[in-house]
């Protein structure tokens, strides 16, 4: 599966417009990275991309968010949620980062 990696705290020197990231996704570029949180939604597995918020504190990754295993919220998620609007309204904790 393909990735788009939102950095949520940070920009990567390799970040992309909102309009750049459309057009990587109609061209299925791999890995994609942006500071656009507008693409933090289930939508984006129709097109096979998984999508990565990344922060300094953690990360959530949208595909574990349906995984049931309550990792970022006590909540059950389904696709039929706006995890962008959940995720503005703070209803995520993030998955720190391992640093082993």
């Amino acid at each position: 599966m393909k990735e788009i990696i939102i950095h949520y705290d940070s920009v990567h020197e390799k970040s992309l417009s909102y309009e750049q990231v459309k057009d990587a996704i109609v061209n299925n570029v791999e890995e994609i990275h942006t500071n656009c949180l507008s693409f933090f939604d289930f939508r984006m597995f129709d097109y096979d991309y998984n999508v990565i918020i990344e922060s300094r504190i953690g990360y959530i990754d949208m595909k574990e968010l349906l995984n049931g295993d309550k990792a970022y919220t006590y909540k059950e998620i389904r696709k039929v949620h706006n995890i962008y609007k959940m995720f503005l309204a703070n209803s995520f904790e993030w998955n720190e980062w391992d640093l082993e």
